[in-house]
């Protein structure tokens, strides 16, 4: 004989779960337990009176009972987690994604940097420019990579 105890149901409720409760520990329609309390709530209320004590005395059910999760919790919590998972996964896409656009344009942006330094090192050597003073490169160049900065 199985050992069963009453609990307010957590799948099958509108208010506190009391019908639902008293529907599977009775194996009944848990339609006709509300009908049930809906009669005795017109004789003088006793139906509403009666729900009320059950619902503060009768405790709810545990999510996993003493035997383990049902099948259908182990569904409901295994596509819990496969939602979760993929909403982790995408995520981590996103913040991947951004991470190597960022990456790129800073690669981009120094190698375009070092090739015309290089250049501008090349044409000093070829062509010795009077008129060029690196004295005022460097400054220059800090001012600009500065404003970069703050800019991006």
């Amino acid at each position: 004989m199985e050992n069963k105890k009453l609990y307010r149901s957590i799948d099958n409720r509108i208010f506190a779960g009391v019908c639902g409760g008293l529907a599977e520990f009775f194996n009944a329609d848990s339609a006709l337990v509300r009908i049930i309390f809906v009669l005795l709530a017109l004789i003088n209320g006793f139906g509403i009176l009666l729900y009320i004590v059950l619902a503060v005395i009768v405790p709810r059910e545990p999510f996993v009972k003493q035997g383990g999760a049902t099948g259908a919790e182990k569904e409901r919590i295994h596509e819990f987690a496969d939602e979760i998972k993929n909403h982790a996964h995408s995520f981590a896409e996103r913040i991947k994604e951004k991470r190597r656009k960022n990456n790129s344009e800073v690669r981009n942006l120094t190698g375009i940097f070092i090739v015309l330094l290089g250049f501008l090192f090349l044409l000093e050597k070829i062509f010795p420019l009077s008129f060029f003073s690196w004295g005022v490169f460097w400054p220059f160049l800090l001012i600009v990579f500065g404003i970069y900065l703050i800019v991006r």
